[in-house]
């Protein structure tokens, strides 16, 4: 009987192991599912702020191009002055 009751406790202990290396797999896979979650949501986010630093750019381009319009044509209307005088 003490032989049997050896072997019972071994089973156990084997079936508890087992038991925990499914809970862990569940977890993992549970974790698994949710960083893949996240890492769509950061896409997205990275994807957006790429596209609000390109429509920055482009627009500091066009005031910059169009400041220099207006210093060139202040510079063109003061030439002007000066040549009537």
């Amino acid at each position: 009987m003490k032989k049997f009751k050896g072997i019972d406790i071994e089973e156990q202990n084997i079936n508890n192991g087992l038991d925990k290396l499914a809970e862990a797999t569940r977890g993992i896979d549970e974790l698994k599912i949710s960083l893949k979650k996240e890492d769509a949501t950061l896409k997205i986010a990275a994807d957006q702020t790429a596209f609000y630093l390109l429509s920055s750019k482009s627009r500091i381009r066009k005031l910059t191009l169009s400041l220099l319009k207006s210093q060139l044509s202040l510079k063109l209307v003061l030439l002007k002055s000066k040549l009537l005088l």
